[in-house]
């Protein structure tokens, strides 16, 4: 009886080593580490030796058939995802592996030429989604002068009450532009895929329907990407009551685009247990008008060991996805 539970003890640890070498060093490695140990088991007996491989030799099959086949799948889902540094507003740029590019937001207007600039260095010459996720200026201000640059292939917007439409410039001068290249303003809810393709998927979160509100921002678009075992989780201006609405859904993320600039009525404690991220950005202005962000969100953050980058301490922030980790570089380290 202590002979099979000193197989079985023994049989744990080898267990224990060999996913201990698959996760933090390499699944060849860790295979290596389980057939050594079952050749260097110390026998008592001759009797008990085939049972006692036997029973090795499953130890071994188990792992190699539920966890080293499951897990060493090639991940796809490579993608590079930008926070541009575009002062008091939004601009995060996603690039994939298959050369499409999405735009989420073009900042002030006097940021247009800097995006512009931006998408040309990095040898983009086309725009699959241009998204605007909602219709104020510090986010659509430099829109106009991407679609006047490159082709766009649609336009994104999202579902809100016609009498929350802001009648500003920017607002105007966006429509002009999407006229000029004919192009139409594509309005979506949460629950739409946006775009599709090798490992990878970007939906929208919110708006969702039963969404009741005066303030324009709780209508944003609340996108999601998903690349390969990444995710990353964009939340615009939405305050409190937008995260309410959607904490229903999965909204687990590795890195979180903090709501609204680092607002107060953004970012709430229950909506940061939804989302345990691990990496925060905040898009923020040096010396902004409204001394963002809140040192409340920032105490917050803190609280729950999300490490955060902001645009006016890092400038660009850019995070590449290999599908599996996230590697980050900063334009000001």
């Amino acid at each position: 009886m202590r002979e099979y539970r000193n197989l079985l003890f023994t049989a744990s640890v080898l267990c224990f080593i060999a996913a201990y070498g698959f996760f933090n060093t390499n699944p060849g490695f860790s295979v290596f580490l389980l057939i050594l140990g079952i050749l260097l088991f110390p026998h008592r007996s001759r009797k008990n030796y085939g049972k006692e491989k036997g029973i090795l030799s499953a130890v071994l099959l188990s792992f190699y058939f539920f966890v080293y086949l499951p897990f060493s799948v090639p991940v796809s889902g490579e993608c590079t995802v930008t926070f541009l540094d575009v002062g008091q507003g939004d601009c995060t740029i996603l690039e994939f592996m298959d050369g499409k590019t999405t735009v989420i937001d073009g900042g002030l207007s006097q940021y247009g030429t800097r995006i512009v600039s931006f998408l040309q260095s990095r040898k983009i010459h086309r725009i699959d989604l241009l998204i605007a996720t909602h219709l104020h200026s510090d986010h659509i201000g430099g829109l106009p002068d991407i679609l006047s640059c490159f082709p766009v292939e649609r336009f994104i917007e999202p579902v809100y009450p016609s009498e929350l439409s802001p009648d500003t410039a920017a607002v105007r001068y966006l429509k002009q532009a999407l006229k000029k290249e004919n192009l139409t303003q594509e309005a979506v809810q949460g629950g739409r895929v946006l775009l599709e393709g090798d490992g990878y998927l970007l939906e929208a979160v919110s708006p969702v329907a039963s969404i009741d509100s005066l303030d324009l921002n709780d209508y944003c678009l609340i996108l999601k990407l998903t690349c390969g075992r990444n995710v990353f989780l964009f939340t615009a201006d939405a305050g409190y009551l937008a995260e309410l609405e959607i904490l229903d859904q999965n909204l687990s993320a590795d890195v979180l685009k903090i709501g609204h600039h680092g607002s107060f009525g953004s970012t709430s404690t229950a909506f940061l247990n939804a989302v345990s991220p691990k990496y925060g950005v905040i898009s923020v202005g040096t010396d902004n008008d409204y001394e963002l962000p809140n040192p409340y969100v920032l105490n917050r953050l803190q609280d729950y060991n999300v490490h955060v980058f902001r645009t006016d301490q890092n400038g660009t922030v850019t995070m590449h996805s290999d599908g599996i980790s996230i590697t980050v570089q900063c334009e000001k380290p």
